[in-house]
């Protein structure tokens, strides 16, 4: 079994893709603004990206019509997300991955990609106390994992946006993963969750909380185990969002989104084999 590094070297030896913009293990976040895409930006957005995003407004509306598309949490009255479950048989959705991977691969990795899920969602309103991944977090996933999320609607501070802690040079805090490859593979400390005693060593050491806001189509780029949370819209406020979860791949997939590996909400969690799909 191959470790998880080992298996991106590999991958990017039979990629051949040349040297990417940025390497993953220093990357900790990157946002792209629809309304000033720039040259440096690691995706360039196209000149019918909004047609695109609005396509793919459109069918998460659509499913969202339908309960059975959905998934259903044991309490719903203090759970802060509907989810979509169906994401297959949505080309709106393989449109929107189509614009954004490939510029991934070409970009950050170095290499082909596979999208290990996708999760499509509304942050909604509860009167109920923060949970899960509302509370500060990271996701102890391998490093070579990253995420990335697509706002389908508006937000702004009233509408329960992204948010990450930063240091004093404005880059996003990296916690340390507990699951590294098949050698190291733990659980973390208090379920991933950052402790208050955490939070206020950080805030004297000057980090402080960000949350990305921006219009629809804006696209954050992350790390998957820097310091993160969803915060909780102001009702009658709600986020629209969909993520993408990726990491290297040995072949080009001609679908990112397809029913062989990449799921949604319920599912396998990450394989320790980064063979394994």
């Amino acid at each position: 079994m191959l470790t998880y590094a080992k298996h991106y070297e590999k991958c990017k030896e039979q990629s051949g893709y040349p040297k990417p913009k940025v390497d993953i293990y220093d990357f900790t976040h990157a946002v792209v603004d629809v309304t000033s895409n720039s040259e440096d930006d690691l995706i360039q957005l196209p000149k019918n990206y909004m047609e695109i995003v609005n396509g793919a407004k459109n069918r998460y509306k659509e499913l969202m019509k339908n309960p059975s598309n959905m998934n259903i949490p044991r309490d719903p009255m203090i759970d802060f997300a509907i989810r979509i479950q169906t994401i297959h048989d949505s080309p709106e959705f393989e449109a929107l991955a189509q614009v954004i991977i490939p510029q991934i691969e070409q970009n950050m990795f170095g290499c082909n990609v596979v999208m290990e899920a996708l999760y499509a969602y509304r942050n909604v309103y509860r009167d109920a106390p923060e949970r899960a991944s509302w509370l500060w977090h990271y996701d102890n996933n391998p490093k070579e994992i990253i995420k990335v999320m697509i706002y389908l609607s508006d937000v702004d501070e009233n509408c329960g946006a992204f948010e990450i802690v930063c240091d004093e040079h404005d880059e996003a805090v990296k916690m340390p993963t507990y699951k590294i490859d098949h050698t190291t593979w733990n659980a973390a400390p208090n379920n991933s969750r950052i402790t208050e005693a955490q939070l206020d060593t950080m805030a004297s050491e000057g980090y402080y909380p960000y949350k990305i806001l921006g219009k629809k189509g804006t696209i954050a780029i992350f790390d998957n185990n820097i310091a993160h949370r969803a915060s909780i819209p102001m009702s009658p406020n709600t986020r629209d969002a969909i993520v993408f979860m990726i990491r290297p791949w040995w072949t080009k997939e001609e679908k990112y989104i397809n029913k062989k590996h990449c799921r949604a909400w319920t599912g396998t969690s990450i394989f320790m084999n980064p063979e394994e799909i």
